[in-house]
């Protein structure tokens, strides 16, 4: 793979990592619940922790927090993290292995000939490691299950919520561009790669 080819294939990934963590960051801030002492909502306005106007899908908050964690109650949020740090180094291999096999599928894309075996033999890999990666998400989130209220279990049922808890939330489904043993494009200036 020659330079040019290297350093456009980074910064791909380095603006799909950047846009995708400005669109989380917004979220992320947008599902703050307000400081307190902070004036209500204006009128015409969504109450603080109502679903978003037209989006019944959207689930309200039970308790504070943000993601799927939203509606779930402290000590429900307490096992939930509890169980998660169990498998955090499951999860942390499992990851190391879906970012090797998402530059072997770059690899495979970028090659002088397309093949569409190979590519789908990758991504196959990948699809795999990230069933994996959801199984073991599912077991720590499943932790919960015997302490939920009926209404907290209909919204987890019926929202994004529960499966965002599963999957990791807004595509997070582990790996991605950057991140350990990402190779930043060379410099300008330096001499070619032998």
């Amino acid at each position: 793979m020659n330079m040019k080819t290297s350093l456009r294939t980074w910064t791909k990934g380095a603006a799909i990592c950047a846009i995708t963590g400005i669109f989380t960051a917004s979220l992320v801030t947008a599902a703050d619940p307000p400081p307190p002492g902070a004036p209500p909502a204006a009128p015409g306005q969504p109450a603080p922790g109502a679903p978003p106007p037209g989006r019944p899908d959207r689930a309200p908050r039970i308790a504070g927090g943000g993601g799927g964690l939203m509606v779930l109650d402290e000590q429900q949020r307490e096992t939930y993290r509890e169980a998660s740090q169990k498998s955090s180094e499951e999860l942390r291999n499992i990851d190391q292995k879906i970012r090797a096999a998402q530059k072997d599928l770059v690899h495979a894309a970028l090659a002088e000939k397309y093949d569409e075996k190979a590519v789908r033999e990758k991504a196959d890999a990948i699809a795999k490691l990230q069933a994996d990666l959801i199984v073991v998400r599912a077991k720590a989130f499943s932790s919960v299950a015997p302490t939920l209220k009926p209404e907290q279990r209909e919204q987890l049922e019926s929202s994004r919520a529960g499966a965002a808890l599963i999957t990791g939330g807004l595509g997070g489904m582990g790996g991605g561009f950057g991140g350990p043993g990402a190779t930043p494009p060379p410099r300008r200036g330096a001499p070619p790669p032998q």
